[in-house]
């Protein structure tokens, strides 16, 4: 007998790690090369940026240029993604990407609490990017785990 809680949650889903390191490489790589999470700013070759946060450039020379911040865009994707990826493995759809953009707001929380005890950034006009950014890599890497790990399920069972 099927339920109302059926449509929401797939109880079978299992989690994939293969399929969380794709998600947050695709989702890293995305948030870098689309900095402030649309395609309407510079990118992250251009400026620095971690994660729609721009970086000063005495920040971007300390972590060894471009190369320092194109490895910490994908570590932090990744610790992103195997946040998030967890987290909507059971759900279905839509349901997930909702997930997605609300984890992408508490991981914005948590970025802006490392940022403001760390260098002290303060709340101003300029996170609206960076929420942006995480609510969007949120919604990424929910849709491409749930793409790969689906396909992946079916393919092996």
């Amino acid at each position: 007998m099927q339920t109302w809680l059926d449509d929401l949650v797939n109880r079978d889903a299992r989690f994939d790690v293969g399929a969380a390191l794709l998600a947050g490489l695709v989702g890293g790589g995305i948030a870098w090369l689309l900095s402030h999470g649309i395609p309407w700013f510079t990118s992250g070759m251009v400026s620095p940026e971690l994660m729609g946060r721009d970086l000063s450039p005495a920040v971007a020379a300390e972590m060894a240029g471009n190369f320092g911040i194109i490895l910490a865009q994908i570590v932090l994707g990744l610790c992103y993604a195997f946040i998030i990826a967890p987290l909507v493995t059971h759900l279905r759809g839509m349901w997930a990407l909702g997930l997605g953009a609300l984890l992408g707001c508490g991981l914005y929380a948590l970025n802006f609490c490392v940022f403001h005890f760390l260098l002290g950034v303060n709340w101003s006009g300029t996170e609206l990017p960076v929420i942006v950014t995480h609510v969007v890599f949120g919604v990424i890497v929910a849709g491409v785990y749930k793409g790969l790990a689906a396909r992946r399920f079916a393919s092996v069972g």
